[in-house]
């Protein structure tokens, strides 16, 4: 093995550098420190896709599951957020985080309120709030993690409540892939 030691590595042409070839290991050692500050990080470093999005306006009937409609996007790094269907598939396979969490303002009239996070139809989390029915409002929220295939795997969120409510943008949907 031979040492190349020097402070600088730039490109002879173009603006790529190239650092090995496919099947190599590029080793990075023990203690030392991988600095990009500043920098685009692309491919594996890159925490994406991610997606921020919110209901716009929904009735949820009281007693009744029903599928949050995440229809207003904040944030959608891949487009892969399907505002129709209210899932998001992401077109990565990794290791994801999710979280659902929601607003309710009428627990003055109920008790109880539960959110979902669904994978394929299936549950995966769920959190359920109980208070006093005289207080007024809640914060309910739930994340998880699971692992997403990057072609077919969904995820989407419902809500149960005791007491009718409008969601006016109170329920929001955040995904993103670890890394």
């Amino acid at each position: 093995m031979s040492t190349l030691e020097t402070n600088l590595i730039q490109p002879a042409t173009g603006t790529t550098l190239t650092v090995g070839a496919s099947g190599d290991t590029i080793d990075i050692p023990s203690g030392a420190t991988l600095d990009a500050t500043g920098a685009t990080i692309t491919g594996a470093l890159a925490n994406a896709p991610y997606i921020r999005v919110k209901c716009a306006t929904q009735a949820i009937s009281a007693t009744t599951s029903t599928v949050l409609q995440f229809n207003n996007e904040v944030y959608d790094s891949e487009s892969s957020f399907d505002t129709s269907t209210y899932r998001w598939t992401p077109q990565v396979a990794g290791t994801y985080f999710i979280g659902i969490n929601m607003y309710v303002s009428s627990m003055n009239d109920a008790n109880y309120a539960e959110i979902t996070i669904q994978k394929n139809g299936s549950n995966i989390g769920n959190v359920q709030y109980t208070c006093a029915k005289s207080s007024t409002s809640a914060g309910v929220y739930i994340g998880t993690i699971t692992e997403l295939n990057g072609s077919t795997d969904y995820v989407d969120g419902s809500a149960y409540l005791e007491s009718a409510e409008t969601m006016n943008g109170n329920a929001h949907i955040i995904g993103y892939r670890l890394i």
